[in-house]
């Protein structure tokens, strides 16, 4: 497993491209794998700073993106990629983790369309019911949500004080996706987490941190990180 990151610029012209629909995001880092497939597709997030973003990508296949770079990085940072590896084999339970998620917050409803249709996927909406929907899937996910309240500050600045659990964004991203020949308006609402997790069962978080959580993981969601407590 491989873990990486690219600084982008946001004045770059495909930066811009990139950032105005994940679909061409989601292309772009595919370019820098030689071998895909579906069962085999890296998970990715980008991250927004007030000068310029960063984009992690996980993947099961060691990535090549120098395009990215190229197109809309920086010329004095090259992409870092790191053995993923080595990290989860220091997870422990017990052990606490600064993490970021960000997530599509929808959920399965029974309401049917017609005849043999599926239930519809909708969003949760609220900001409580986005925390609740994370909360509600941690220990599928091998870990809680400490209760010991703690400071969490937003990239706006805006500081959250409760229960090591912050939603810092929420965006509802609108974006054209070409399906079978078709022109489809594709709206994806998101949530990013941050806050303070304790690992439960470091099998399930292992899965977690490789696999995805949620959907709309082809579109920047799903991606969970980790950094130790400071």
């Amino acid at each position: 497993m491989y873990l990486s990151r690219v600084f982008l610029n946001p004045q770059r012209r495909a930066t811009r491209e990139w950032v105005a629909s994940p679909q061409k995001m989601h292309a772009a880092i595919l370019y820098g794998f030689a071998e895909q497939s579906a069962e085999n597709r890296p998970l990715w997030r980008l991250d927004r700073g007030s000068h310029r973003l960063e984009l992690y990508t996980v993947s099961a296949n060691q990535p090549d993106h120098t395009h990215l770079v190229e197109s809309g990085g920086w010329s004095t940072s090259p992409a870092g990629v790191l053995d993923y590896r080595a990290f989860l084999d220091t997870i422990e339970v017990g052990r606490q983790y600064r993490f970021r998620l960000r997530a599509n917050t929808v959920k399965s409803t029974k309401a049917k369309v017609g005849p043999g249709e599926r239930g519809r996927v909708v969003n949760v909406g609220s900001r409580e019911a986005q925390e609740a929907w994370l909360l509600e899937r941690c220990g599928a996910l091998g870990f809680s949500i400490p209760q010991d309240a703690g400071d969490v500050t937003s990239e706006s600045g805006e500081m959250f004080a409760r229960r090591n659990l912050a939603l810092t964004a929420r965006e509802t991203l609108r974006f054209g996706k070409l399906s079978a020949d078709k022109r489809l308006q594709v709206t994806l609402a998101t949530a990013q987490f941050d806050g303070v997790l304790k690992v439960e069962d470091v099998a399930l978080l292992e899965r977690a941190l490789t696999a995805g959580i949620g959907r709309g993981k082809a579109y920047g969601c799903g991606l969970l990180t980790l950094a130790p407590m400071i």
